[in-house]
């Protein structure tokens, strides 16, 4: 074709096709940059939660506990005979050496004031 311009002198000098890519055999893939080396370093898994949460739940436990021992102690008939006549309430026994409102309000107070102590020795322990 006479008039035509090369294409050489439109690229300026320039080869007209790249070379064909070509991997490397020896590193593989080019397009995935190599990983570095695993360094595996465990950490020691933190339970510090759990184990409040747990001691959280066996005071609770503890402080029921405590107070069904204390209903125990003060329901048993010893301890009111050693307990109520040093207590100087007027009207803890009503007619017939049994009871009254008052001396049952007595009795629960008391049963109170023994789960708060239980409660507080035993979450000692814990």
């Amino acid at each position: 074709m006479e008039g035509a311009t090369d294409l050489s002198d439109l690229l300026s000098n320039s080869p007209v096709q790249q070379p064909a890519f070509s991997p490397m055999v020896t590193a593989g893939d080019p397009f995935i940059s190599p990983l570095p080396p695993a360094t595996s370093t465990k950490v020691a898994p933190d339970y510090s939660q759990q184990f409040s949460i747990l001691r959280g739940s066996l005071r609770n436990l503890v402080s029921y506990l405590s107070f069904f021992l204390s209903a125990t102690i003060m329901s048993l008939s010893k301890p009111r005979e050693l307990i109520l006549p040093y207590i100087p309430i007027q009207g803890i026994y009503g007619e017939g050496g049994i009871l009254s409102w008052t001396g049952s309000a007595v009795i629960g107070a008391l049963t109170t004031i023994l789960s708060f102590v239980l409660n507080t020795v035993f979450n000692t322990l814990l």
